[in-house]
């Protein structure tokens, strides 16, 4: 929460921390489950509105201006994400996750009002290999996979690969037109590719390539 690891005592701040087995065991999967978790902070899915709908604490961002900066502010990996509008995008193969409630100023490159929602994936272990499959099945054919590999190349490089794909058929039926088909339809996947290099124990070298695409109803 101040660029330093240390306790979350020792922090002068109000700050919610989740590791990947929290996140898991309680079922933090999406940015309105946090809401669920975490006090003081509420979530709405917003099209314009920079910081993807949070609001915490009474304080959010209301315009509708593309350019309008956000009440909370959104981090990947500590850097700022601006406009962007998180919504129902998944948490994919984390590290952890900060809530830091309260205003914040520039210690991540960007102030906000409201606070800061701080997103750390996971890096490659260059130690073990390992991999992780999940597959969820439910009903209007929803249908959810997760899959994580991590391939240490050498001692010094590793790699890591990390796809979800979400589809679920629409609930809602369109009385208008008969032409479309129903509403709420999913139909999404994300990936992400880590690369970490340690050519020495005080050097790391991180490339991350994250995508995300989806054509929904």
């Amino acid at each position: 929460a101040q660029r330093t690891e240390q306790s979350l005592q020792s922090v002068p701040i109000a700050v919610s921390a989740f590791t990947n087995e929290a996140l898991q065991e309680r079922q933090i999967e999406v940015s309105s489950d946090l809401q669920l978790q975490v006090p003081g902070i509420t979530f709405s899915a917003s099209t314009f509105s920079g910081g993807g709908g949070f609001s915490i604490r009474g304080i959010t961002n209301f315009a509708t201006a593309a350019s309008a900066d956000a009440g909370v502010e959104i981090h990947m990996n500590g850097l700022p994400l601006g406009t962007t509008s998180a919504n129902e995008v998944g948490f994919l193969d984390m590290e952890r996750i900060e809530v830091l409630r309260g205003p914040q100023g520039t210690l991540f490159g960007r102030n906000s009002t409201g606070g800061v929602i701080n997103l750390i994936t996971a890096r490659p272990d260059l130690d073990s290999f390992s991999g992780k499959a999940k597959l969820n099945y439910g009903s209007d054919g929803e249908k959810i996979v997760d899959l994580m590999l991590n391939v240490p190349i050498s001692d010094t490089l590793g790699a890591r690969f990390a796809l979800r794909n979400f589809e679920k058929d629409g609930i809602t039926e369109n009385l208008w037109s008969k032409s479309t088909g129903d509403f709420d339809t999913r139909d999404n996947y994300q990936w992400r590719a880590s690369f970490a290099w340690e050519p020495t124990d005080d050097l790391t070298l991180t490339l991350v390539h994250e995508a995300y695409d989806e054509e929904s109803n």
